[in-house]
């Protein structure tokens, strides 16, 4: 994130992740830093790397967004649904991982 023009991770020290529920560092794009999400943490979650602009980047895998959706918001409620309907079609077309 310190490739963003306003630097603005600059301004999250060491331990807010750690003291905050949530991080939110708003630069060019916003990013949501999170020590946990119910029962998953960094140590449990599954994860996924994409490539952009020739930099790997790991992000959340299809059953790590599941588990952090079952919540009761309406909006998790929604997410939920639409995530469970993506694996679905995963599992139909042989593309889940």
């Amino acid at each position: 994130m310190e490739v963003l023009p306003d630097k603005a991770i600059r301004e999250v020290a060491d331990t807010d992740v750690e003291e905050y529920t949530v991080v939110r560092v708003v630069d060019e794009i916003t990013v949501d830093l999170m020590a946990r999400i119910g029962d998953v943490v960094f140590d449990n979650a599954e994860s996924v790397t994409v490539v952009v602009n020739d930099v790997p980047i790991p992000i959340a895998s299809l059953n790590t967004l599941i588990a952090t959706k079952q919540g009761l918001r309406p909006k998790d409620m929604r997410d939920l649904r639409f995530l469970l309907r993506r694996q679905e079609l995963e599992t139909e077309t042989g593309q889940g991982k």
